[in-house]
């Protein structure tokens, strides 16, 4: 193999309903499986279990679908970026759905390091329920700390709630819109920011609708 014939895709993919409650872990099993099924030339980490290099964005939280997951993969070839979505769109199981491909530069940063921010999307059902949240929204957004433990941990979750707002879905639905960050040791979640409204998670659909890459 040499620098010509290495060349790293970044692709844009769907996690929809069939895959909603699968973690982190198995959706990079079942994205190594249909890269295998692609027969596409895949390249392969060294050591005594080779791996296919497969790098993945920031983990979903259980339950949530995404129209947005993003995913590097590294090939022995030279292939047009049409060639590997097709490959990978023929491949695909299920609930995964490839919708972009483009080349990027070997030399990028891991993708995970370049997300620092994410768009979601949570339906809410009860449409005279909106009254309260919007007071819930709006007292969330005027505080200066909100702390909340995990596993055990104190943290503040107001500085990673960057955007926040109900928005009207025609003809008689809305959505909470939240733009949470995304970090090493500083990720917004989504079921917290939930919670802290006085909604139950389990009850909510939620949908990842962008990311954001420095």
């Amino acid at each position: 193999m040499t620098e010509e014939t290495l060349t790293r895709f970044r692709i844009q993919f769907i996690k929809g309903e069939h895959l909603r409650y699968i973690g982190h872990l198995d959706l990079h099993r079942s994205m190594e499986r249909c890269l295998r099924r692609s027969n596409l030339p895949l390249d392969y980490s060294k050591g005594f279990n080779p791996r296919v290099r497969l790098n993945l964005s920031s983990a979903l939280p259980l339950g949530c679908t995404s129209v947005t997951e993003l995913a590097d993969i590294w090939l022995l070839s030279q292939l047009e970026p049409t060639v590997v979505l097709q490959a990978l769109s023929s491949a695909a199981p299920p609930g995964l759905s490839f919708i972009a491909v483009e080349k990027i530069d070997l030399k990028m940063p891991s993708l995970q390091s370049q997300i620092n921010g994410a768009e979601y999307r949570v339906k809410i059902e009860e449409t005279n329920a909106v009254p309260s949240l919007s007071e819930a929204v709006e007292s969330l957004l005027k505080i200066d700390e909100l702390p909340r433990v995990r596993r055990g941990k104190r943290y503040d979750l107001r500085p990673l709630v960057h955007e926040l707002e109900i928005c009207q879905d025609p003809p008689n639905h809305c959505s909470l819109r939240m733009v949470l960050n995304v970090g090493e040791g500083a990720t917004g979640r989504t079921e917290e920011v939930l919670l802290s409204l006085g909604l139950d998670p389990t009850d909510m659909l939620i949908e990842r609708t962008q990311l954001f890459l420095e």
